[in-house]
Parts: structure tokens; C-alpha cells; sequence
């Protein structure tokens, strides 16, 4: 199978465009090794194994339902039944291994779960063999009080399990289940568990042109692995192996022509297939804003001169940006929050941009203002592209 592009889209007016870009590879010649366990599952871990993650969105997707739980007892993926890929989004499992075992939250028993333990922190903080074996049996103690441990699997290292058994070798006959793997293959070990493994030869990158129909000003991919660089004729995207990433897409479009997307290697014309619900109005300033935000000289030299002729615009920006109206939405789905993640990321550039340029050419009119005597700077600067690949037209901004 060859690779192959889809996108589905969703346009406003003539001049934006955002949506999902898909590459699906070709699998080369190779072999699936089948997963172990048939079955929904449930699997809780700390962030010390985020790894996981990774080696899990590459294996093959399986029908079955895996729900991922941190260590604090909070759910933050779920890969659904009959899936086409293992996609975690852009979620990220920040929770710690507690001390003691017990002081894990975990969901309420159901389908089968397994806790990955790849550390044991409270264990290490105790230094003679009489201490870590009071320790274990009071840990596990408690333990069975807040959870059925004959429902509960675990997956651990051979180093940790090893440690245990010389210790307090009855610790790991109260679990359903344990399975062991050497501390540097553990990620790996559990995604064939759950998942199984393609092994295949290495995929190499493709490349991909797209054209619009016009001239493309800004880009923004929200996948870092998906590397774009917008060239006046369309875009250039490379990606290795299957990826999927959602995008915006600004284009210069002055006569208003009907926008066709357009995969140039293929010849195959998209159709919009997406909606997305969002207000003309702030979409309008979004078109706007980045308009403005590409006027902005990049020479301090010629920025008095341009905020002399733009005053209003400088002054709406720094101080009534119609941009704000991105900071309080809520209730979007993915691509539409991508929409509203580049509306506040511009937002800030802009300001910071024209607070600095200001500072430079006037300091001392400035002074008053940084001291608080106007309006306080945003908190952090969201700089377009310090998160995803961004790629701008290569011409004057």
C-alpha cells in the first residue's frame, strides 16, 4: 500500500482554512506480533514512564477499549473500541509514584487493571532489610483495605521485583497477576502486552505539496513531528510513518476566489468535509489580526513611523485587542480549540511585540506604563510556533 494524504476541512470566506491533515504509511514488508491480553483494559502510571506514550500511539490499534489513569486516580485518555489509530492528543500524565503503594488512587473495579510500577519511592527511603520489610507489610496492609488486589495486575521491573522477593517474598502472591521486564524495556514490554508490535523496516519520510488555490501568508501545524514550510505557491509538509495533526491556514486570496485544496503530487482535489462552530465576527478578527500582525515592522528603526500612520490600530491591539474575546471560550472541540490557542498566541505576540518596539524607540514615555500606570502585560508570551511547527510565507512581514 502506497502512502497515502487525506484532509478534511473547514473554510471561512476565502481566506482561512483550517483542518486535519492525515499521512497514512505504507507498510513495507514485515510482520504484527499479536498483543497478550484480549480484553478492555485499564492501566495506571506516573510520569516517570511517559515514554509509554510514544511506543503505544506507533503499535497497531486494537478493537478493545484502554482507559489510562494517573496515579492520583484521574482518567486523562481513553483510546476507544475499533479505533484506526492509538492517538493520546496532546494530554500529558504529570502525576508522581507516591511514597506508599496505598496512597494510589484507583478507579472503581471493573474491567481488568494494572498498575505499572516502575519505581517504589518510599521502599529506597528506607536503609536496613528489617526496615523496607516492615515497611512492605504495612504498605500492603493498607493497601488491601482501599483495593481488591486479586483484581489488580502489575507490571514491574526486574530490578524492584527482584529486591522484593529477597525481602518479603509473599509481598507479590497477594496481586492477580505480576509481569516482569527489565527496567529498560518495561515501556516497550507493556505496549506489546496491550497492544502488540509492527515490525516492519523503517519508514522513511514523505513529502507532500499543497496548494489552496492562493497565496498562503501563515501556517500553523499543531503537530511537532509534522514539519510544514509555506512556500507563495502552497505548502510543503514532510512526515514520517502515519501522523495526524489538525492546522490553520491564512491565505492572501485579495479577488476572493473559491479556495480548493489540493494535494499537487496526486492531482486529488479535497472536498470541506468539517464544521466547526465559531463566530464570523472572531474569525473576522482572527483574519485581521494576522494581517496586522505580518505589517509589523521587523526593523525598530521604522516602527515610529509606522505606528504614526497606524496609530488606531496600535492603540486598539496594546489595549482593546478584539483578540481577548479567545481567552473565556470554552466547550470546543480539538480543532476548534487549536483555532483559539493561535487567536490568544497572537494576541500576545502582538502586544509584546509592539510593548518592546515601543520601549526601544521611547523608553522614557514608556516608563510610566511599566510601572503601572496603564493596563498590566500579559502574564506569558505565547510566541507563534514556540509549541508546533509554524511556517510563514517567506516575504515581507
Amino acid at each position: 500500500m502506497a502512502t497515502s494524504v487525506t484532509i478534511s476541512y473547514d473554510a471561512f470566506g476565502a481566506q482561512l482554512v483550517a483542518g486535519t491533515f492525515r499521512v497514512t504509511a505504507g507498510l513495507k514488508n514485515g510482520v504484527t506480533i499479536p498483543r497478550t491480553i484480549e480484553d478492555s483494559s485499564r492501566i495506571i502510571y506516573s510520569s516517570d514512564l511517559n515514554t509509554f506514550t510514544r511506543l503505544i500511539e506507533a503499535a497497531p490499534p486494537t478493537p478493545d477499549k484502554i482507559e489510562f489513569y494517573d496515579t492520583m486516580g484521574s482518567r486523562f485518555c481513553t483510546l476507544a473500541e475499533h479505533r484506526k489509530l492509538n492517538t493520546f492528543g496532546s494530554v500529558t500524565n504529570t502525576s508522581t509514584m507516591p511514597n506508599l503503594m496505598s496512597n494510589i488512587q484507583f478507579p472503581e473495579p471493573g474491567m481488568p487493571t494494572y498498575l505499572v510500577m516502575s519505581s517504589y519511592p518510599g521502599l529506597l527511603e528506607c536503609a536496613s532489610q528489617a526496615a523496607k520489610k516492615s515497611f512492605l507489610q504495612q504498605d500492603m496492609e493498607l493497601l488491601e483495605l482501599k483495593y481488591p488486589l486479586n483484581h489488580l495486575s502489575v507490571f514491574t521491573s526486574k530490578g524492584l521485583y527482584d529486591e522484593i522477593m529477597e525481602i518479603e517474598p509473599t509481598f507479590w502472591t497477594t496481586f492477580k497477576e505480576v509481569l516482569v521486564a527489565p527496567q529498560f524495556t518495561l515501556a516497550a514490554f507493556i505496549t506489546e502486552y496491550l497492544c502488540g508490535r509492527y515490525v516492519t523496516e523503517k519508514v522513511s519520510n514523505s513529502t507532500h505539496m499543497l496548494t489552496f488555490g492562493s497565496k498562503v501568508l501563515t501556517a500553523q501545524f499543531f503537530n511537532s513531528s509534522v514539519k510544514a514550510i509555506a512556500r507563495n505557491e502552497g505548502i510543503q509538509i514532510s512526515a514520517c510513518g502515519t501522523v495526524e495533526t489538525n492546522f490553520i491556514v491564512f491565505l492572501e486570496n485579495p479577488d476572493e476566489t473559491d479556495i480548493v485544496v489540493t494535494d499537487k503530487g496526486t492531482g486529488v482535489v479535497f472536498q470541506p468535509t468539517l464544521m466547526w462552530n465559531m463566530e464570523p465576527g472572531m474569525l473576522h478578527s482572527l483574519i485581521a489580526a494576522n494581517k496586522f500582525y505580518r505589517r509589523l515592522p521587523t526593523n525598530d528603526h521604522q516602527f515610529q513611523e509606522f505606528t504614526t500612520k497606524n496609530s488606531s490600530d496600535v492603540v486598539q491591539y496594546m489595549f482593546y485587542s478584539p483578540l481577548k474575546v479567545f481567552d473565556t471560550m470554552k466547550g470546543l472541540n480539538e480543532l476548534e480549540q487549536n483555532i483559539v490557542t493561535f487567536g490568544r498566541g497572537l494576541r500576545l505576540s502582538i502586544y509584546n511585540k509592539l510593548n518592546q518596539s515601543l520601549q526601544m524607540a521611547n523608553p522614557s514615555s514608556v516608563s510610566t506604563f511599566a510601572w503601572g500606570g496603564g493596563p498590566p502585560a500579559p502574564q506569558a508570551d505565547l510566541m507563534l510556533g514556540r509549541q508546533h511547527s509554524c511556517a510563514l510565507a517567506s516575504n515581507d512581514m
